[in-house]
């Protein structure tokens, strides 16, 4: 069995070309920084931008609806290149969407985020292409600050605990047990 996921992997949507929403953003006094520039902070895993507005681009890999919504983006293949964006209408995106974000990133439960919903944010759909491989990983490494946002696929799981009330379960490739949902894959192997 593998599993595929960018710490969430679920059905996608379409958007128009040259579409955009927004919260009135507007991308003057907001740096334009890349993502791993935004992920990568080797003093800490709060990024080094918490509490700025920034803006930057990636191709869409997975939508999450409803309650987290939101969408990741990802600029290639590799460590810190991931990061997801709350939006409220996550479905006016898609799997391939390149796009440009402006927004806060905001440090929420250890998930760094570009929160689409604040004043003054916004995302344009520039084009579509090819969605980053995935990064193959053992269960252990899933875990690592690195990987946050990351698509990544891990191979050869065995289930070691069904779903509890929340719908998560835990996985094990040898390595180490995962704790994962339709959502996400957490650090910890114990069910919150």
């Amino acid at each position: 069995m593998a599993l595929a996921l960018v710490v969430a992997a679920v059905p996608l949507a379409t958007m128009t070309a040259g579409a955009s929403t927004t919260n009135g953003g507007q991308s003057a006094n907001a740096p334009t920084v890349s993502i791993v520039e935004i992920q990568q902070n080797d003093s800490g895993t709060a990024s080094p931008y918490a509490g700025e507005r920034v803006t930057t681009n990636g191709t869409v890999t997975a939508v999450v609806p409803g309650g987290p919504g939101g969408f990741y983006i990802q600029d290639g293949a590799g460590e810190y290149r991931g990061v997801f964006v709350n939006a409220e209408n996550p479905s006016a995106y898609a799997e391939g969407d390149i796009v440009n974000v402006t927004a806060p990133v905001e440090e929420n439960f250890e998930l760094t985020r570009l929160n689409l919903s604040a004043a003054e944010a916004s995302a344009e759909k520039t084009g579509t292409a090819s969605v980053p491989e995935p990064v193959v990983l053992n269960t252990t490494q899933v875990s690592q600050e690195a990987y946050e946002g990351v698509l990544v696929e891990v191979r050869n799981l065995t289930v070691t605990a069904t779903p509890n009330q929340f719908g998560e379960w835990l996985v094990d490739d040898g390595s180490g047990e995962l704790k994962t949902d339709d959502l996400d894959a957490g650090d910890s192997t114990t069910p919150e």
